[in-house]
This record gives C-alpha cells, structure tokens and sequence, in this order.
C-alpha cells in the first residue's frame, strides 16, 4: 500500500484505544509528515482529526472539538472504502456520529475504539 506504514499506523490505534490520545496524534501525524501518498493520507486525516479533537476537549476548546469531530466524521464517510480494509469503518462512524450528535466531550471520544479488520 504505497510504502504505508501499518505498524505505525497500527500503533496509533493501540494509543487510541488506551485513551492515549496525544501519543496516538503524533504517532499518526508522524506517518502523515513521512509519507507523500496521497491515499496514505486519506486514511490518516480522518483519525488525526479525532484524536485532535479529543486533545481540543480536554484543553477547554470545545469549539475547536467539535470542529474536528465534525471533519472526522466527514473525512471518515470521503475515506471510507479505503478504511475498510484496515479497520471496522462502518462501526467507527457510527461511534463519531453518536458523540457527535450528543455534543461532543472527553467522555464520549472515550467511549470510542477503533477495531481493526480481521
């Protein structure tokens, strides 16, 4: 997959689901910056956005949150036929939408994993 880099990205989603969100952001933005595919990128906005806006929560910036909560959730809808083979996609948007609707919060991004295809 154009010199993607799974263990990484997989890393990332370890980070997530352990409620480490920081680690995971710039797990993900670190594949991001290293790789020039433009469909690597694809997949990653999506989860860097939802890690980011958790990391907005937190810091008080429900604005800026809820920004990012609503682009991931757009991104993961343009992304996914591509994140399907890596991750359950179809259950992740549906998490995002969920806390989305509710307002957006540390507590409902934390309610959300991301589990892995297969």
């Amino acid at each position: 997959m154009d010199m993607f880099d799974i263990e990484s990205f997989n890393k990332g989603i370890e980070f997530f689901n352990n409620q480490e969100y920081y680690k995971a952001h710039i797990t993900w933005e670190h594949c991001w910056k290293t790789n020039e595919s433009s469909k690597t990128k694809l997949l990653l906005k999506p989860l860097i956005m939802l890690s980011g806006a958790y990391l907005n929560y937190k810091s008080g910036r429900k604005r800026g949150g809820d920004y990012l909560l609503k682009l991931s959730l757009d991104r993961l809808l343009e992304s996914k036929n591509e994140l399907k083979e890596l991750v359950e996609v179809n259950l992740l948007i549906e998490s995002v939408n969920t806390v989305y609707k509710r307002g957006g919060s540390t507590e409902g991004l934390s309610d959300i994993k991301i589990k892995k295809v297969g």
